[in-house]
């Protein structure tokens, strides 16, 4: 398939002409609940019936999916949404305040199962793929990297060790049945990782002579 025009961000609406084809909307992120489980998908839709939203007839490719935080393992998966699910992707959608999008020249994908409910797409992924399990030390690194990630976003300069003890305490609370010696060796190895995203230095003011 051939993409058109320059991609954006932000939800300003882009306009697709009709010789051009239709919206593309890229890493679009959206979760849900289903089966006591939690499902964190990122994935493409295709504006098929050209509305502007995500509805009924669009398609979409799933790029990757989690369950309960582990990889299922399933990229390249295409489906139509419409339905309860269509909804609720639009929902998020509209929420986001950056997206990416492009014009793409219109393509066939045969053979492509419908899908309306956040049930059916569970059930789905899970025939998809197989879900691949991380171990509790590396779902404790991954945890910990997300929060480096938040705590160096807040614009005030942290020194690593005492970025490394704020991720050891956050661990403690969900972590709590790995080893202490091991959380807060992995704290300190995640926060050496950071440190310089974490070093937000001020600049002195310059010294004027009169």
């Amino acid at each position: 398939m051939t993409g058109f025009a320059a991609l954006i961000l932000g939800l300003a609406q882009l306009a697709c002409p009709p010789d051009v084809g239709q919206i593309k909307w890229m890493d679009f992120e959206f979760g849900f609940q289903a089966d006591g489980a939690r499902y964190q998908v990122t994935a493409s839709v295709w504006d098929r019936d050209r509305d502007g939203r995500i509805s009924g007839k669009d398609l979409v490719r799933v790029d990757d999916a989690t369950r309960n935080g582990d990889s299922m393992g399933v990229s390249d998966a295409w489906f139509q949404v419409g339905g309860k699910l269509a909804k609720g992707m639009e929902g998020k959608r509209k929420r986001l305040q950056a997206l990416r999008a492009a014009c793409e020249s219109r393509f066939d994908v045969k053979g492509v199962p419908k899908i309306t409910t956040p049930g059916k797409l569970a059930k789905s992924l899970n025939a998809w793929g197989g879900v691949v399990r991380q171990s509790p030390t590396e779902r404790l690194e991954a945890d910990m990297e997300g929060w480096a990630s938040e705590l160096c976003k807040e614009g005030q300069h942290m020194e690593q060790s005492e970025l490394a003890n704020r991720l050891a305490a956050k661990a403690a609370h969900r972590h709590g049945k790995i080893a202490q010696r091991r959380r807060q060796a992995i704290a300190h190895e995640v926060a050496k990782r950071w440190a310089m995203q974490c070093a937000h230095l001020k600049v002195p003011p310059k010294l004027t002579f009169e």
